[in-house]
């Protein structure tokens, strides 16, 4: 079962699933129910604006991947902590490529990473997946492919059930 995360860093919903569904998500994989894809993409750009942290945190992020998803993981969370998440509409609150570099050293990367991030081995792949997703909005979630509706109320729990749906009981799930 493959569980697909579709989001954009400077993206304020992707913030507060992160924090809800963030250790459900976790511990779906933990328990092998899901395999999880994450699409970090650079939807919210505003080119006129200068505004390309989206793309940018983005490519960091495909960056860490490739040194480990552990630290993937780490490094995804921490572009969704309140206290780093910048203001989408506040360009005094976007963070430059040091700072992305610093995150990721903050969670264990490696020097390739920040070479990676330096490079912007990942920024045109970034900018293409959005519209290659089909998506209308981050976050996006699909379970199997087919999207899976985020709405008011939605829960955790509710999560655990859509997949549970499919795979049947997972020990160490309730």
């Amino acid at each position: 079962m493959v569980l697909t995360l579709i989001e954009d860093p400077i993206c304020p919903a992707c913030a507060m699933f992160e924090q809800e569904f963030g250790p459900t998500v976790k511990k779906l994989i933990d328990t092998g129910a899901v395999r999880a894809d994450y699409d970090m993409v650079g939807i919210l750009d505003v080119p006129r604006l200068k505004r390309d942290y989206s793309s940018r945190a983005s490519a960091a992020a495909y960056c860490v991947a490739d040194q480990s998803s552990e630290l993937f993981l780490k490094y995804h969370s921490a572009l969704y902590d309140p206290n780093n998440q910048p203001d989408e509409v506040n360009s005094k609150t976007w963070h430059d490529d040091k700072w992305l570099t610093e995150l990721a050293k903050s969670v264990g990367a490696s020097d390739s990473v920040s070479k990676c991030i330096k490079d912007k081995k990942y920024i045109n792949m970034v900018k293409e997946l959005g519209p290659k997703l089909n998506i209308q909005a981050t976050p996006t979630i699909r379970i199997n492919g087919k999207d899976w509706e985020i709405g008011k109320g939605t829960t955790p729990a509710d999560l655990i059930k859509a997949v549970t749906d499919i795979t049947g009981p997972v020990p160490g799930l309730p």
